[in-house]
């Protein structure tokens, strides 16, 4: 006779719940143990379900180019931190502090925050975002910059639609969606400041968890700057008609997918960011916008293209593909933005 295991069991209770998408997706991603960043299973990679620019070298020199001038322009600083939200395996801190050694000999103090810390090498110091929420805030701050490449957009969003007249909030019950009134004023207010009006049947996503860590980003942060990387846009043209059905997507195999409620805790869930509520939000909080431009720009313009090698070898040619990949118009060079904020 088929038994559930402990683990498929909190599954299913959790999909007979009546929630919130945010909820769902907080579940899906995030439970102890069962969700899809906490289960201790590969994720990122050939052999996961997807992959992303940290593990391409050249993506993180750019990046450790755009510290060290930030570095300059701030002047000396005993206590220069580099905070780093949703590290994933690291890839990405191993690579800027490696070229830190190489180019500068400089050991900056690292902290990579992720919500299952995945290595303890030396020059990084790990922590779970909780940990850090804890530790770093008003009363005790950083001075530096705070990174990061694909956090905001896995953060849990509300699903709006526009449902007779009226905006409504989509709701999950057994892997089955329907609309009710917005659960949190919060969500209203929000999409007072940020949104559009909507046709009838059309969808948006609200993050208010987006917001949250802005605000702790700007508590925490005494002096420096923040570099936020994600595919998203601004509000005007996250909310468009040409959007009706939102911007929620799953991801497995490296394949999208729009079947969120398959699979649960087996496939990433990923929604849109909106840059105009992080950069307002931030500002409201003391973070002053210094640009926004594409992906594609931001790299260029960090030295992207002396960082490919004019060899023959298979390495090298599978080099300069994975940069040509991340520059692509009307692909990652595009679609994926980035957000300078300041606060001196």
């Amino acid at each position: 006779m088929y038994t559930l295991t402990r683990e498929k069991t909190q599954k299913v209770q959790s999909a007979m719940q009546a929630m919130t998408f945010a909820e769902y997706m907080y579940r899906a991603l995030y439970a102890p143990g069962t969700g899809y960043y906490t289960s201790g299973k590969t994720r990122i990679g050939r052999t996961g379900d997807y992959t992303t620019a940290s593990e391409i070298p050249a993506f993180g020199e750019c990046i450790a180019r755009w510290i060290w001038r930030r570095k300059k322009e701030m002047g000396k600083s005993e206590d220069f931190t580099i905070v780093e939200l949703g590290a994933g395996d690291g890839s990405l801190a191993r690579t800027i502090l490696e070229y830190f050694g190489k180019e500068y000999e400089w050991s900056p103090r690292y902290i990579a925050v992720d919500v299952r810390p995945h290595s303890k090498e030396p020059g990084i110091r790990w922590m779970t975002s909780q940990e850090f929420k804890k530790e770093f805030g008003a009363d005790k701050q950083l001075t530096g910059v705070v990174i990061s490449n694909e956090f905001f957009d896995a953060l849990p969003v509300h699903r709006i639609i526009q449902k007779d007249r009226e905006l409504q909030e989509i709701y999950v019950q057994s892997g089955q969606e329907y609309a009710e009134n917005i659960s949190d004023e919060c969500i209203a207010s929000h999409w007072d400041s940020y949104g559009a009006d909507l046709l009838e049947g059309q969808q948006a996503e609200v993050s208010l968890e987006a917001l949250v860590w802005m605000e702790k980003i700007a508590q925490m942060l005494r002096r420096g700057f923040v570099l936020s990387i994600d595919y998203g846009d601004t509000a005007e043209r996250l909310y468009a008609p040409y959007r009706s059905g939102g911007t929620v997507m799953g991801y497995h195999n490296h394949m999208t997918t729009d079947s969120v409620y398959d699979r649960v805790g087996e496939q990433d869930i990923t929604a849109h960011v909106n840059f105009t509520a992080l950069i307002n939000y931030g500002e409201k909080f003391g973070l002053e916008k210094l640009s926004f431009t594409t992906q594609a720009e931001f790299l260029l313009e960090n030295g992207i293209m002396n960082t490919a090698s004019k060899e023959d070898s298979l390495e090298a040619l599978n080099s300069r593909q994975a940069m040509k990949r991340l520059l692509l118009p009307g692909g990652f060079g595009e679609e994926f933005k980035v957000l300078v904020q300041k606060k001196i």
